[in-house]
């Protein structure tokens, strides 16, 4: 299964307390302590889905699970802290091995879109041109997004079908955290993931709870903005973040 390592950075209790700061709520007379989390919880999200958009690398975890033999496509079973499943932004890399094999390495699989793959005839058609394209690779895999049957499970699968189980090593890279839930103190911003990032987070929850007030509101933005565009190093379209 996926790692969910907590390197470091901003926590929740100090993620509260500024956010109370920069907000004027440092009495607690505003908003609950269930609203703050709400609103964390869901900047959490937005920043994450944002960030890793633009640096993909940065936000990597490493799946492992068993393409199971013949099988059309599986379902990525990649979840996040409450049990559902993770939407997945890409797959940067993919290795197998083959669960008979006495050899221990993992095997690159190379990528193929879902278009290049629909363009096939037939499945038989697109069999045989896999195997005459690739020689050196047994297998190809394609990432698709939603599903084959457009269920909210990202999905894999493998041409030609496997005729064994393979075991695979995926480079993911999840469209939102593994916590959902920032109730407890200590939980790191992010997974812990890109330090750097997490004081956005505090300021677009800023930003989310300004609504009455214009012009904090696009103050808030402003150095969420400030800080974003530092790190990652490019404009932003930060509007099409839900």
């Amino acid at each position: 299964m996926g790692s969910h390592a907590k390197d470091g950075g901003v926590n929740v209790t100090e993620a509260k307390t500024y956010l109370r700061l920069i907000v004027g709520d440092q009495s607690e007379g505003v908003w609950s302590d269930t609203e703050i989390q709400t609103v964390l919880e869901r900047s959490n999200r937005r920043v994450w889905r944002l960030a890793a958009t633009k640096r993909p690398q940065d936000f990597v975890i490493v799946h492992t699970q068993t393409y199971t033999k013949d099988a059309n496509e599986i379902n990525l079973a990649v979840n996040n802290s409450a049990g559902s499943a993770r939407e997945i932004m890409s797959i940067e890399k993919a290795h197998y091995q083959e669960t008979t094999s006495t050899d221990f390495a993992f095997i690159e699989i190379p990528m193929r879109s879902l278009s290049e793959v629909r363009e096939g005839e037939s499945t038989w058609f697109l069999e045989q041109e896999i195997m005459r394209r690739i020689r050196n690779h047994p297998y190809e895999m394609t990432f698709v997004r939603n599903g084959l049957e457009h269920n909210t499970e990202a999905s894999v699968m493998i041409r030609p079908r496997p005729s064994q189980n393979l075991s695979l090593r995926l480079y993911v890279v999840p469209a939102e955290p593994y916590t959902t839930s920032l109730s407890s103190g200590g939980t790191n911003l992010l997974d812990g993931k890109h330090e750097a990032t997490h004081e956005a987070v505090i300021f677009d929850a800023a930003y989310l709870l300004s609504f009455k007030d214009k012009s904090l509101r696009q103050e808030f933005a402003m150095e969420r903005e400030r800080i974003l565009m530092a790190i990652l190093d490019e404009p932003l379209s930060y509007q099409q973040v839900d």
